[in-house]
């Protein structure tokens, strides 16, 4: 959490990049609502079947829009990963072979903020494009009191520290989710805890952060550095 991050009264939790909403149940445990976004129209259906009594309570609201950081009109390309929905991205790809192009509605971070209310909690797991929505959401003087980004690259973790003011956090490499948190029991904030089974991420070379207020900034790279994580968000 960074300094100048206040604790909402309302705990709105944002999952960009949904994907089939597997993280979703657990984040409706945490939340008093849920916002799903989900470029792709074939997982955003399934989310809507999969949790249609949320939705019916307004616990859970899904967005089947692309993500964009400004203004990048109202329509946008999206490349559907043909051999694995987790690659599908916004940016184009090198490989355009690969992927299936659609054209889909868009909405930047700053305007679905503003439609569903300040954020508890920020999940950003959009392929290559993570960096870019954190340089907008900062820019726009958003700083969620919890925020989670998947980061390929060095780019993520200084825009968390020196642009975020974020100061403690938890790196997590992505291949160890299923088996490092197989028994976890979740903290509850109201009625009973109970253990929550994540999925596994395939195919995944990054480290995900989970950055919150606590210790200091050269912290972040210096862990980096001795859990030998540094080389792999260079890959």
């Amino acid at each position: 959490m960074p300094k100048h991050a206040d604790i909402p009264l309302r705990r709105v939790i944002y999952d960009l990049g949904a994907s089939n909403g597997d993280d979703i149940l657990y984040y409706l445990k945490k939340a008093d609502c849920v916002i799903a976004v989900e470029a792709n129209p074939v997982l955003a259906k399934q989310i809507e079947h999969r949790f249609a009594d949320e939705i019916a309570a307004g616990r859970l609201f899904v967005e089947n829009r692309v993500i964009v950081a400004g203004d990048e009109g109202a329509q946008v390309p999206f490349y559907v990963h043909r051999g694995s929905h987790v690659l599908s991205q916004f940016p184009k790809p090198e490989n355009l072979d690969a992927f299936d192009t659609v054209e889909l509605p868009s909405i930047s971070i700053g305007e679905l903020i503003g439609r569903h209310g300040p954020p508890y909690y920020i999940k950003i797991d959009l392929e290559h494009y993570d960096a870019k929505v954190l340089r907008a959401l900062f820019a726009a003087d958003i700083y969620p009191p919890y925020l989670s980004a998947e980061s390929h690259h060095i780019d993520v973790f200084a825009l968390l520290v020196a642009q975020g003011g974020y100061r403690a956090f938890k790196l997590v490499d992505g291949h160890s989710v299923s088996t490092l948190y197989e028994t976890t029991r979740y903290k509850p904030d109201r009625g009973l805890g109970s253990i929550t089974v994540f999925p596994s991420i395939p195919r995944v070379r990054s480290v995900t952060t989970f950055l919150k207020h606590g210790s200091h900034r050269n912290s972040s790279f210096a862990c980096l550095r001795s859990r030998g994580l540094a080389g792999k968000i260079f890959m």
